[in-house]
């Protein structure tokens, strides 16, 4: 198996005290290892270590340096940070107690650009050339013309330099260009001076900066650039003179050495070259930035006030009005008067509108006249300007007059306060609007829905009806009655048919019983009632009795409908009325004609002839026979002539033989 490898970072530089190591690394972070029994690690605990382990720093270090037991390091800000041992004061942290944890060095002049551990002293060099120490100073380690030990960094006393040039100043070793000069290239070692415009307020400096805006420098070898006056401004680099400061516009203001002039805030203004801005007067308000004079702040207006500086007008109060412009405070807000009110910023107050009262001064709002009520009056004081809604109307709090029932409906109640009390009309009723009652359908009439809102809703009963009033639907005639007219008001108008009629329940008019029927009693209510007629006997259509077939006819079924079913009797038959077959004359008789009504008709056969029963004629005794008697019934009657005797032939009837 491979072994992974740990990246290793790379080292700038590295530091050993007594018994400790740390390294710099290009990172900028430190690293230490060894022996920590005085926190000379770093790490916030006394423990020796092998490996090395990261210094919890606030930055990135740039320089490192150990002596003994203790550790400093330099970040890229210029700060210093000590840890460890700290008998002597060594770390510069204004104590003597030691710490393992990295501490600010205090009270440094400037940043230090290098850091160096004595034994139990440290040294660090600033950006302007000066060196400060710090520890023990048994010796005169520290360089201050002393052998005082101190716990915070104190400037070494310069020991002596060389002869600088003009306008420069021995430093340490070296020489430094007063400020308001710099080291000019080319010049030979010579300061040059700042020209105008720009500064220098080092010593040393390599160039001269230019004035920022809002500042300006008129001279050469400037070491500070003086500010644009109050109520001015300057926005370019390198000013040389005054003017080149703006004067801020009315409506704007500047400090000393501004860049740009500010607008005066809401409520305030200023005049052209202003170092500040000024209240608007009270009464007067400004809602807009910039505002370029006292007078274009606008005045307040009737119901409201305002003191110095506002940008906006105060409401007077609900309860409250303000009659005049321009005021400055709520005294001159003054109270509404009883039946009147006002909401905040009011000019003047409001009379309580109609279906309100007012009982009190100083009133933000009115009364409402309670639901059910209503009130007529503007201004009212009291609720007896409150009246009662009459029965078929109604209101909601506050009104001023009440609505009415919609029509189809009623309340029957004064003071009721919604719709929701007004009841729809029943059937058969109808109201209009407001109505506290319902209206019946008259007599005759009926609505079969509620909610009916005009009489024309009421709906004439049919034909075969009626109706008493305020009813949903119309009666039906009972059966066995009729009624031809649309309309009735009541049962009496409802006619009893006919013999020989009948009618079923709401007939406007009665049916006549079919032909081959009749009906002897009135009011028959269905067709049921009708009797089919007898054989013998007919009926037309609506008959109140059936009529008997005439005498010498006759009619063999039952139901028949007219008088030509009854059918004449043939020859040999008779018939009396109403009968539903034809009689047949005796055997021995006959009858010659139709339509026989009587047994009469049949007449006894003469001797010498016989004849069957319903014959139409007598038939003569064969040659060679003879009848003595009359009224024979059959051939059988005719007698054979004895031996020595004859009767003449059939063509002539026999009485005896010759």
């Amino acid at each position: 198996m491979q072994r992974k490898r740990r990246c290793a970072a790379a080292a700038a530089a590295v530091a050993s005290g007594s018994s400790h190591t740390c390294a710099l690394l290009a990172s900028g972070n430190v690293s230490c290892w060894g022996g920590n029994a005085n926190g000379q690690l770093g790490i916030r605990n006394n423990l020796d270590t092998v490996t090395p382990t990261a210094v919890d720093l606030p930055g990135a270090a740039v320089s490192l340096s150990t002596r003994r037991d203790h550790t400093c390091a330099l970040l890229n800000d210029g700060s210093v940070y000590c840890w460890g041992q700290n008998d002597k004061g060594q770390l510069g942290i204004g104590t003597i107690v030691k710490t393992n944890k990295p501490q600010r060095v205090q009270q440094l002049a400037g940043p230090a650009v290098a850091v160096a551990c004595g034994s139990t002293h440290t040294c660090v060099a600033l950006s302007d050339g000066s060196a400060y120490c710090w520890g023990e100073n048994t010796d005169g380690e520290l360089g201050v013309g002393s052998t005082t030990s101190t716990s915070l960094p104190t400037q070494a006393i310069q020991l002596g330099a060389d002869i600088c040039p003009n306008n420069s100043v021995a430093n340490g070793t070296r020489c430094l260009c007063n400020a308001g000069y710099w080291e000019g290239s080319g010049s030979g070692g010579a300061c040059v001076a700042c020209s105008a415009g720009t500064i220098s307020t080092a010593l040393g400096a390599s160039s001269c900066g230019n004035c920022v805006p809002g500042t300006y420098a008129t001279g050469i070898a400037s070491i500070v650039c003086s500010k644009c006056a109050a109520g001015s401004y300057g926005m370019s680099a390198g000013a040389q003179f005054s003017d080149s400061c703006k004067v801020c516009s009315a409506g704007s203001f500047s400090s000393e050495g501004s860049i740009s002039c500010t607008n005066c805030s809401v409520g305030m203004f200023s005049n052209q070259g202003a170092s500040a801005c000024l209240n608007c007067d009270a009464g007067t308000y400004s809602s807009r930035a910039g505002t370029s004079s006292n007078s274009s702040c606008a005045k307040c207006s009737a119901g409201t006030f305002s003191p110095q500086g506002a940008s906006s007008c105060l409401n007077c109060t609900a309860g409250m009005y303000g009659p005049l412009i321009a005021a400055t405070s709520n005294a001159s807000c003054l109270s509404c008067s009883i039946g009147t009110f006002s909401l905040g910023g009011a000019s003047s107050c409001s009379n309580c509108t109609a279906g309100s009262y007012g009982t009190g001064s100083s009133a933000s709002s009115c009364t409402n006249c309670n639901a059910g009520s209503f009130g007529v009056g503007h201004g009212s004081s009291s609720n007896s300007s409150c009246l009662l809604c009459s029965a078929g109307t109604f209101s909601a709090e506050g009104s001023s007059a009440c609505s009415r029932c919609a029509g189809g409906t009623f309340s029957s109640v004064a003071g009721r306060s919604s719709s929701a009390f007004c009841l729809s009309c029943s059937a058969g009723y109808y109201s209009t609007a407001g109505a506290s009652a319902c209206v019946s359908c008259r007599a005759g009439s009926y609505v079969s829905s509620t909610g009916a809102n005009s009489s024309s809703l009421c709906l004439a009963c049919n034909t075969g009806t009626f109706a008493t009033g305020g009813t949903s639907t119309c009666d039906k005639c009972t059966a066995g009655t009729y009624l031809s007219a649309p309309g009735a008001g009541n049962s009496s108008l409802c006619l009893v048919c006919a013999a020989g009629t009948f009618a079923i329940a709401g007939s406007s008019a009665c049916d006549v019983c079919p032909a081959g029927s009749f009906q002897t009693g009135t009011g028959a209510g269905s067709s049921g009632l009708c009797v089919l007629c007898s054989a013998g006997t007919f009926a037309t259509a609506g008959s109140s009795s059936c009529t008997n077939c005439s005498a010498g006819s006759y009619t063999s079924v039952q139901g028949a409908g007219a008088s030509s079913l009854c059918l004449p009797c043939r020859a040999g038959t008779f018939a009396a009325a109403g009968r539903s077959t034809c009689d047949v004359c005796t055997a021995g008789s006959y009858g010659s004609a139709d339509g026989a009504t009587a047994p009469s008709a049949c007449v006894n056969c003469s001797v010498g002839t016989f004849a069957a029963a319903g014959a139409s004629a007598c038939g003569n005794c064969s040659a060679g026979t003879y009848q003595p008697l009359p009224g024979a019934d059959s051939a059988a009657r005719c007698l054979a002539c004895p031996a020595g005797s004859f009767a003449p032939p059939a063509a002539s009837a026999s009485s005896s033989c010759a």
